[in-house]
């Protein structure tokens, strides 16, 4: 599976093609909120973060990786955007939950390793699982601590900085191009 920096580099690649480049440096709260769903898939490994490796392994990869769960982060910012700003917000939601899906297809791109292979994205409505024959992201090593350092996921890391680093690239060169062409 693709590691929380590849995931929050689309974020950022999402945000480059949907805030005008005039505003690229003024909407943080945006920006943040797109890194946030992007990655928000992987919460389920936060025990790790505590010194429970091994409940983040077992609950990788399940209810944060389906279109429910993705559904739902949605209807929480739906609600708490019309709390804090007496605002429906459908076009930003649609597209918090589109970062999520693509958190998911980028999950299904990614080597996998472990058994089952791929996410269930259906789940609890079926058990369907999806996993593609072509892999474009190597895995990331996380069956230990010491792995975080390690050198295959130092290579992994630079591997995504280059691979999604140009998709921020070439996101930010479209929106810039498409939206000077408006003038």
């Amino acid at each position: 599976m693709a590691s929380p920096l590849g995931h929050s580099m689309m974020g950022v690649a999402i945000y480059m093609a949907t805030v005008r480049p005039a505003d690229w440096l003024k909407r943080w709260g945006w920006l943040f909120l797109l890194i946030l769903f992007c990655a928000a898939a992987d919460f389920d490994y936060l025990p790790a973060a505590f010194g429970r490796l091994d409940l983040a392994e077992k609950f990788h990869r399940k209810f944060t990786h389906t279109f429910l769960f993705a559904a739902s982060a949605a209807l929480i910012y739906l609600i708490a955007g019309g709390i804090i700003r007496r605002k429906i917000l459908w076009k930003s939601a649609l597209i918090l939950v589109a970062a999520m899906v693509i958190h998911l297809g980028i999950d299904i791109v990614s080597l996998d390793t472990k058994e089952p292979r791929g996410i269930a994205p259906f789940e609890p409505f079926s058990d369907i699982r999806l996993y593609s024959p072509v892999i474009l992201f190597p895995n990331i090593q996380k069956g230990s601590y010491a792995d975080i350092v390690s050198i295959h996921n130092t290579k992994v890391a630079v591997f995504e900085i280059a691979f999604f680093g140009a998709i921020i690239l070439v996101a930010g060169g479209l929106s810039f191009a498409l939206r000077r062409g408006r003038k």
